[in-house]
């Protein structure tokens, strides 16, 4: 039987280390969005996937958060799939 251990105490947060904490968090994601359209701009999708995902991930880390940068580029791919998709069902009449 194994003795049970008692959770540490939380350490304190400097309000200084706090505010370095959220810059860094904050350079991290400007980063990832760097990245994001880097791999976008030379065709490489899945790491364009990456780093929004990654980007994502530290804007709900940061306060406050930023506004999505990939938003109208969402939009666009929504409008264009719904057109595409319309256009189907005309020149597809048997499609459930």
């Amino acid at each position: 039987m194994t003795a049970r251990r008692e959770p540490l105490p939380p350490i304190p947060q400097d309000l200084r280390n706090q505010h370095a904490s959220q810059n860094r968090l904050a350079d991290e994601r400007d980063a990832a969005e760097r990245h994001a359209w880097d791999a976008l701009a030379r065709y490489k999708f899945v790491m364009f996937g990456y780093w929004c995902g990654i980007w994502v991930h530290l804007n709900r880390l940061c306060a406050p958060p930023k506004p999505n940068p990939w938003r109208q580029l969402v939009a666009a791919a929504r409008r264009h799939r719904q057109r595409h998709d319309d256009e189907d069902c005309r020149t597809q009449p048997g499609r459930p």
